[in-house]
């Protein structure tokens, strides 16, 4: 009797078989678009939440992961992911403010600087480029902010990229090629 159930859906069993096949396929030529589709979607909700409360601290992995995906992927990518992962969501969220384009120019300068890829060593690179603008940011708040909460949203923006970037490093630089 099994036998006549496996005869009767032979075809349904063959194109499950294909399904599965292509999809794993799938996943190992395209792992690279699926990677950075979840991070995006997560970052974009976590951004969107983060401006809709009005954190006065930016606590969103944002950073680390446009240095990722702009040293794995590339300028164009790490561009994408900025745009729509913490610019569009931030202005949904209330949370743009009259810094967000410095800030936005300061990120796109940290990105094409990580599409370079100037170091070897990615995690060494990372962390100079998250310096490097966390260094900036404070000079953009210096200029145009006198809140000295914006001040030590840099500082604690400094160690929390960091930590983020050193534990996305290992989840998601071994997966992008």
């Amino acid at each position: 009797m099994n036998l006549d159930v496996l005869k009767e859906n032979k075809k349904t069993i063959v194109g499950m078989g294909i399904g599965i096949l292509v999809g794993i396929i799938g996943l190992l030529l395209f792992r690279n678009i699926l990677i950075f589709t979840v991070f995006l979607v997560v970052t974009m909700v976590f951004n969107f939440f983060q401006s809709r409360m009005q954190l006065p601290f930016d606590l969103s992995p944002s950073m680390a992961l446009l240095i990722l995906f702009s040293i794995k992927l590339g300028f164009m990518e790490g561009m994408v992911f900025l745009i729509l992962g913490s610019i569009v969501p931030s202005i949904i969220g209330g949370g743009a403010n009259h810094m967000t384009l410095f800030f936005f120019l300061l990120a796109m300068g940290v990105s094409y600087l990580g599409s370079l890829s100037l170091i070897i060593n990615l995690r060494i690179y990372g962390i100079i480029l998250i310096v490097v603008q966390s260094i900036f940011g404070y000079i953009i708040i210096k200029f145009f902010s006198d809140d000295p909460t914006d001040f030590l949203s840099i500082f604690l923006g400094l160690f929390v990229n960091i930590g983020y970037f050193l534990i996305l490093t290992e989840l998601i630089a071994g997966i992008l090629t």
